[in-house]
């Protein structure tokens, strides 16, 4: 009787195997490891290649990642910059304005203050007052500084009544020099200082 021969692959290499039952060959062959495999050489170089090569594409994927990230926050920061910025441009243009504004107000107060106006100035004041009035109007008075008024002789008080038949003139010693009021139908126009000053605090502020 011929002896069973078989021949059994193996994808690891074995360190060794021992037969179960050497006088039943024709049972077939059952061998067992009896230590640990190892692997072949060229084998452990493919693994770690494959390994290295998860790593550097894991590393990429998340340097790229990360990059992508700073990129947007920089970018994020540059817009909360720039807007704050933009506001503290504006803030600061109207604090300018607003400081330039005190400073023309404050000047023209002074100039305004010290000045003493002639007869000539104080006739150009009045007719200032009465250029938006209706001549017609049956009541209309002009309140002056009492200096002021003494500066206007008869013959220029005679001419604005030529054209205003009844204004009256009034001298009020609250009033500066250079001053004026003027009562009519409508109202009362305000031509004192103060109010000069105010209405060129809002022409400044307001540009």
């Amino acid at each position: 009787m011929t002896p069973l021969s078989k021949t059994i692959r193996f994808p690891q290499p074995l360190v060794g195997a021992t037969l179960a039952d050497p006088g039943r060959e024709s049972e077939g062959l059952v061998c067992s490891v009896d230590e640990r495999l190892e692997m072949a050489p060229y084998e452990l170089e493919a693994i770690k290649a494959r390994a290295f090569a998860e790593g550097v594409n894991a590393g990429r994927e998340e340097a790229e990642t990360a990059y992508n990230n700073g990129l947007s926050q920089q970018a994020e920061l540059c817009a909360q910059a720039a807007k704050a910025l933009d506001s503290l441009r504006i803030d600061l243009h109207k604090e300018m304005q607003a400081a330039v504004a005190d400073l023309v107000v404050e000047a023209t107060g002074r100039l305004l203050a010290a000045w003493k106006p002639d007869a000539k100035a104080v006739e150009a004041l009045v007719e200032q007052l009465l250029e938006d009035f209706d001549p017609a109007d049956h009541h209309m008075r002009i309140r002056l500084n009492t200096e002021s008024l003494q500066l206007l002789d008869a013959a220029s008080i005679s001419r604005f009544k030529e054209n205003y038949t009844h204004l009256e003139f009034s001298g009020d010693s609250r009033l500066e020099p250079g001053e004026c009021l003027l009562e009519g139908r409508f109202g009362l126009t305000d031509a004192r200082y103060s109010e000069k000053l105010k209405n060129l605090s809002e022409v400044l502020t307001d540009e």
